[in-house]
């Protein structure tokens, strides 16, 4: 159910219901909301590459979150992961049309940072009293 505002300006919806792209936001958040997993798919951005070079170009990454990561990406569809049969073993990893979807929300992301980063850490700095905001790697935003 939906309130109607004067003069035929956009309908709004009722108190408590959940409008569907707020819906697909919460559930997209929850997907990507995990820093690593974007770091991730920003690093397959660049094309095919090996584990220890996603290690390398993400830098302080642990290997078994680096694996963790990886395989949530590969059962969500989002990464494809090439074993090939030589000595010794090597793993490929690559972004499906799913994972290259993700490019504009990175690119989204990453124009907000070079933006407001500057910015929104000086007015954070006056938190401090009230509580500061942590990721999960230990880092603040």
């Amino acid at each position: 159910m939906t309130k109607k505002l004067l003069s035929g300006e956009k309908e709004q919806p009722a108190s408590g219901q959940v409008i569907p792209e707020k819906e697909a936001v919460a559930w997209t958040a929850r997907l990507l909301g995990d820093t690593w997993l974007l770091l991730i798919i920003c690093e397959l951005l660049d094309g095919t590459k090996r584990f220890g070079e996603i290690q390398e170009g993400l830098g302080k990454v642990n290997p078994q979150t680096l694996s963790g990561r990886l395989k949530v990406l590969e059962h969500c569809g989002i990464v494809t992961r090439t074993a090939y049969a030589e000595i010794p073993p090597r793993v490929e990893y690559d972004l499906t049309e799913k994972g290259y979807g993700v490019s504009e929300i990175v690119k989204s992301l990453a124009a907000f940072g070079q933006r407001y980063k500057a910015e929104i850490e000086a007015q954070m700095a006056g938190l401090s009293e009230v509580g500061s905001i942590e990721c999960q790697d230990g880092s603040t935003p």
